[in-house]
């Protein structure tokens, strides 16, 4: 069993708050459940519009302490048996491949910049957990800092239209996310099911990237 939770503000709370900085919002989060360090697992996802921003979270644990700003509507997600059919997908990723290092040991982690790289990274991903991507849109890579943190984040929203063959590895996807950065942002994967026929409407948002 898995907590849905919505945390809505205005954009001048999230920047008043944030400062964009990709760590505080990670602990804003983190602090919306207390004391419960042991039992903390959480993914999250900022959602910024025009005038709000929503960060989704996906979390085992309920809120346990309300925020100063904003306000919080939550819901339980049973995360149950996943039919094997079609869904439409929202999700932000942190794409970076390994490159071997001239003379070093170790690999560097790099990030894709190019859209045909990062689209053929999530469907890999997404094949290897029993998941057909049929359709996709992406934004472009946006660069994130931090002030506490020395290292960048490069995120991509992606929206697809998919089709689950493993119903199995697709709830661990749901639950456990995808990808790396998982602790800022990164990873939540948010899942409508569009149904069993082939008579659905299978528009994208290119709009909204």
């Amino acid at each position: 069993m898995k907590y849905l939770i919505k945390w809505a503000m205005s954009i001048n709370e999230y920047l008043h708050n944030f400062q964009g900085d990709f760590h505080k919002v990670h602990q804003g989060v983190w602090n919306l459940f207390g004391d419960q360090k042991s039992q903390r697992k959480f993914l999250y996802r900022e959602e910024v519009k025009k005038n709000h921003v929503d960060i989704l979270v996906r979390s085992d644990i309920d809120v346990q302490v309300l925020p100063s700003f904003g306000t919080i509507q939550k819901k339980m997600d049973p995360l149950s048996a996943i039919p094997e059919y079609k869904y439409r997908i929202w999700t932000t990723v942190n794409p970076i491949v390994a490159k071997a290092r001239e003379g070093k040991k170790n690999s560097a982690k790099v990030p894709l910049i190019r859209k045909e790289d990062i689209e053929d990274w999530f469907k890999s991903r997404m094949e290897k957990n029993g998941v057909t991507v049929e359709k996709i849109v992406s934004s472009p890579p946006q660069r994130r800092l931090s002030k506490t943190k020395n290292f960048p984040l490069s995120t991509v929203a992606i929206q697809a239209i998919v089709k689950v063959n493993d119903g199995e590895l697709f709830k661990k996807i749901l639950a456990n996310g995808l990808g790396s950065a998982r602790s800022y942002g990164c990873g939540l994967v948010l899942a409508l099911p569009l149904g069993r026929s082939e008579d659905f409407e299978e528009n994208l948002d290119n709009d909204d990237y």
